[in-house]
């Protein structure tokens, strides 16, 4: 299977429920009183953008990932994320994780913030490495030397280093319909 999504960590208060953590992290949407599972939330059919908290994590996927804040998009990247998007995690000291998949292209990106400051940020697009800022954790490079698949690789990074993935699966999923 060839993933679409991408998939934001937050960790710790970023707000009560889905609308103030995407009110503080400055991402358009209103909270529906529809709900789905991970595997829906995850898909490129979901309409919107899916939140769920699990574990003091707040879990945020966006099957769009997240382009709608891209502020110009002829201008190189400067991280796996839009700048407008990236500065609330600096300003709000933010610990957060997130991966960006996209096996149809081939694009994978990875980031990590502590406290706000991004201490890791990755990104590939086929065999052109476009990032590769910080120093991999030694958890990451073993799983990448032991996955390989780029999309896997990057999904066992993400949980391992927040929740585990059977705890997300088990959650539902806010849909948070983009403005």
């Amino acid at each position: 299977m060839s993933w679409h999504t991408a998939i934001l960590m937050v960790y710790g208060d970023c707000g009560t429920d889905a609308e103030a953590c995407f009110e503080n992290l400055r991402i358009p949407g209103t909270a529906t009183s529809s709900y789905v599972s991970f595997d829906e939330a995850s898909s490129p059919n979901l309409d919107g953008r899916a939140y769920a908290s699990v574990d003091s994590w707040n879990v945020i996927i966006d099957p769009t990932m997240f382009f709608d804040l891209v502020e110009d998009p002829s201008e190189k990247p400067q991280s796996v994320w839009p700048n407008n998007l990236e500065s609330r995690f600096e300003l709000n000291r933010y610990d957060v994780i997130g991966i960006l998949l996209d096996g149809a292209s081939g694009t994978y990106g990875f980031t990590r913030h502590e406290r706000g400051v991004r201490v890791r940020c990755w990104l590939i697009q086929g065999e052109t490495l476009i990032l590769d800022e910080g120093t991999p954790a030694r958890m990451e490079s073993e799983i990448f030397q032991a996955v390989g698949d780029p999309e896997q690789a990057l999904l066992r990074i993400l949980f391992q280093s927040s929740v585990d993935l059977e705890r997300v699966r088990n959650t539902r999923f806010q849909i948070i319909a983009i403005r």
